[in-house]
């Protein structure tokens, strides 16, 4: 049995317990109340709106693609349109730092802090000023970031978005990790539509209530069909999400974009949480679609060829099934860009003029006051709590090279793994890099900067693992196969107490070795020996591998939970009053073997 002595201390209210009460008032206005305090009200009666028509179900449809109503095809309302998107914001509604974690003062110092809702607001009312059909469309992961988004639970993002004023948005995997309902609450909480078009709620009816499968833009009749990753079921651990089937997208999208051709729309467009590559290859298989606002895959696309952080074209073109032309847009993740399109179309929807780019919110992009008032009252209810320095940083810790490789941060968070499950006799750690939400920078972090890192509910458990297990979740992190099954491994796993041998790049795997006894990477002079395949290893590792998560276990195994992942890191920053992890060079690069 494992101490739990040391599990829990009063961070436990503030991660694991940290939930508002959430009401709407009469006006329309969200109620956002703390348990045992007044509420917090911001009036959205004089929020922006863009829709035309106020009460927005119109041409729309529910439940399972039941149809509201048939019609002959319409007339495009408005032919010169500018759309306005966002995408994985990911609750960074406050600035943040280059890492992604919480502005301290050195970052402010240093004009380091970018993004957040207030210079996303003031963008987006320059974008809209002077253009008065301008529609806002987000595409999905509003839900999982920093302290605020744990704090709130998304009505908070809710908030916000309601008072930009959205057209409309689609579901993000990370939507569900709450649980059904949960994102139900969130998207109640809204006053404009969700739209998924590749899911089957027959088993959930509380979100069929909610999610429309097609939607047609009062006084535009522009059509809109959404569409969120089938990987979801697997990368979500969110109550109720077995009960929801995660369609082929594009069989499901053609079915919808044939239904909103029948019910008058003149063109169709679709929001996307499935990543920039297959976009293009929905694309390929789908007829009828003229944009694909995209999300998921954080992929920064440019109008600057020269951008040396750009993937791909602002907008990317792609050609459907009839070989016509179909324009990709996405604008990386956390609203540090704000992407847009100017289009004009013909009478039959035929995109005649496009040009378009995604602005960077970098700090000399102002604040709108109003929306920099709402998100620091928010802040305010947590700062009590998040804002205390437990620990200071030597070096900063980035979160994107662990997505390939070793990394500081990674090697930070198992030795803090290793702290809090050290007595249970483990002979290694590993965990999934993705995990971590964002990095942390050197200087001070506080229990913000902590659920930035971790803000979802992830616990770190002990399991008991075969080396062939083992050597198998290697195998799939590096070549992002299973070799098991050949089935999709969709993180690159972070491990302590092995040394292993790939080519990340190449997606090449050659070996693994462990070392004795636990914690031995760190010793250079380790006798490092071959994994004994029928040999059961303890292992420290988090419940979402353990279920099954990401596919780097071929099936689920028991497990024993030890503590929250934020607690855990929690505890061990207030033990270490200064960091400074290394990199140990467990992780060894080799060349591929020849082909000859």
């Amino acid at each position: 049995m494992i101490n739990s002595s040391c599990r829990i201390t009063a961070l436990a209210f503030l991660i694991a317990s940290m939930s508002y009460a959430v009401g709407v008032g009469a006006h329309g206005e969200v109620l956002l109340e703390p348990h045992s305090a007044s509420h917090f009200k911001y009036d959205l009666s004089s929020a922006p709106s863009i829709l035309p028509n106020e009460g927005y179900p119109f041409h729309t449809t529910y439940g399972n693609g039941h149809s509201a109503r048939k019609e002959a095809k319409l007339p495009l309302i408005h032919k010169h349109i500018r759309i306005v998107v966002t995408n994985d914001i990911h609750g960074h509604e406050d600035e943040f730092n280059p890492a992604g974690g919480e502005c301290n003062s050195d970052d402010r110092r240093r004009n380091q802090c970018i993004a957040g809702a207030a210079r996303r607001m003031h963008t987006f009312n320059l974008l809209r000023r002077g253009h008065p059909y301008t529609l806002f469309m987000d595409s999905g992961d509003v839900f999982q970031g920093p302290l605020m988004h744990s704090f709130f639970g998304g009505m908070a993002s809710a908030h916000v978005m309601n008072i930009i004023g959205y057209t409309a948005m689609t579901l993000g995997n990370h939507e569900f990790d709450d649980g059904i309902e949960k994102l139900v609450a969130f998207i109640r909480a809204l006053n404009f539509p969700v739209v998924c078009s590749n899911l089957d709620l027959t088993n959930a009816p509380s979100l069929d209530a909610v999610v429309l499968p097609r939607y047609i833009i009062p006084g535009y009749n522009i059509g809109l069909v959404g569409f969120t990753t089938v990987m979801t079921k697997e990368i979500s651990l969110g109550r109720g999400v077995g009960s929801i089937g995660f369609l082929d997208p594009a069989e499901a999208v053609q079915r919808q974009i044939d239904l909103l051709y029948d019910e008058g729309a003149t063109v169709v467009f679709a929001l996307s949480h499935n990543g920039y590559r297959q976009d293009m290859k929905l694309v390929r298989r789908t007829r009828g679609l003229k944009l694909v606002f995209g999300g998921h895959s954080h992929t920064l696309l440019s109008s600057d060829p020269d951008d040396p952080d750009s993937r791909g074209p602002f907008p990317t073109v792609a050609y459907d099934r009839e070989g016509k032309p179909v324009y990709i847009v996405q604008s990386k993740k956390f609203g540090e860009y704000v992407g847009y399109l100017d289009l004009t179309m013909n009478d039959d929807g035929d995109i005649e003029y496009l040009s378009g780019q995604a602005i960077h919110q970098g700090f000399d992009v102002p604040q709108e006051p109003s929306m920099y008032e709402l998100v620091q009252s928010f802040q305010s209810m947590y700062d009590v709590l998040g804002g205390r320095i437990i620990s200071r940083s030597l070096v900063d810790m980035d979160q994107v090279p662990c997505k390939v490789g070793e990394c500081h941060l990674g090697n930070l968070v198992m030795e803090a793994m290793r702290a809090l499950g050290g007595n249970t006799g483990a002979d290694l750690v590993l965990f999934n890099s993705d995990v971590m939400r964002a990095g942390l920078r050197l200087g001070g972090i506080t229990l913000a900067h902590v659920a930035g890192v971790f803000p979802n509910s992830n616990q770190l458990v002990l399991a008991h693992l075969t080396g062939r297990e083992l050597r198998q979740a290697f195998e799939g992190s590096a070549t992002e196969r299973h070799p098991a099954d050949g089935n999709v491994v969709n993180a690159f796993v972070q491990a302590y107490g092995v040394r292993l041998h790939y080519n990340f790049a190449a997606k090449y795997f050659a070996k693994v070795e462990v070392g004795a006894p636990f914690g031995a990477a760190t010793d250079l002079t380790t006798k490092w020996t071959a994994l004994e395949d029928d040999r059961v290893y303890k292992v420290l590792t988090t419940n979402f591998i353990a279920m099954g998560g990401d596919h780097v276990l071929a099936k689920s195994v028991p497990y024993e939970n030890i503590a929250y992942l934020s607690v855990m890191l929690a505890l061990y920053l207030q033990n270490h009053p200064v960091v400074d992890p290394a990199l140990y060079g467990h992780m060894v690069t080799v060349d591929p073997p020849s082909v000859i």
